[in-house]
């Protein structure tokens, strides 16, 4: 099997303009009603620019799954662990998780990736990889690192993360999905629900 080019970087603002429409066209019209050409009339530019710095179609929109994902990782990830407590990091977490996810291009992106998961299984097992699997992950290292300061009820630091983001997301996307509104009060209250049950259940608080 031939090995999958690198996604790439940004490196100049022509690919950052093609990536732009690229993303736009995608969210507006679904993978297979966007076209290169129709790409290319937005951003400007020859079809051969597109190609050089993407590959193909593919590998186009696997970069627009990455960068809508990495939006939302960057500031995860940068969430320190120490110099701060165990509770106001989960607040943190919790509370750039939810308005990132729950973003329209976001939301958008997840409905487009699951409509065309039959087809595209790749396009939506990317998702999740870089995604929810992405901010598990980054949770997860946040609770390891915690485990050296705080003394923490945990079997399992995978499966924790996974259930306090899970915990979070519940109805708030479902309400997001259906087009109803979610209040910055609304996205505070679960943050601080779900913090309060993890820290009882993992801190005997």
């Amino acid at each position: 099997m031939t090995k999958p080019k690198p996604i790439p970087t940004l490196c100049n603002e022509r690919t950052a303009e093609m990536l732009k429409a690229a993303t736009e066209l995608f969210l507006e019209k679904g993978y297979s009603g966007a076209s290169i050409d129709a790409i290319m009339g937005r951003a400007g530019g020859s079809k051969r620019d597109l190609y050089t710095a993407f590959g193909d179609k593919e590998r186009l929109f696997r970069t627009v799954i990455a960068q809508i994902c990495d939006e939302i990782m960057t500031p995860l990830r940068a969430i320190p662990a120490q110099g701060t407590t165990l509770e106001e990091a989960m607040r943190s977490f919790g509370t750039t998780f939810l308005t990132f996810l729950l973003r329209p291009q976001v939301v958008a992106l997840q409905r487009l990736v699951m409509s065309e998961a039959q087809r595209y299984p790749d396009f939506a097992k990317a998702f999740v990889r870089l995604g929810p699997g992405g901010a598990y992950e980054t949770m997860q290292q946040l609770l390891e690192r915690r485990a050296k300061y705080d003394q923490l009820n945990i079997s399992s630091t995978r499966v924790s993360a996974a259930i306090f983001c899970d915990s979070l997301i519940s109805d708030l996307q479902f309400r997001v999905v259906a087009g109803l509104d979610v209040s910055a009060e609304d996205i505070k209250q679960r943050v601080d629900t779900a913090v309060s049950i993890f820290l009882t259940g993992v801190m005997g608080n």
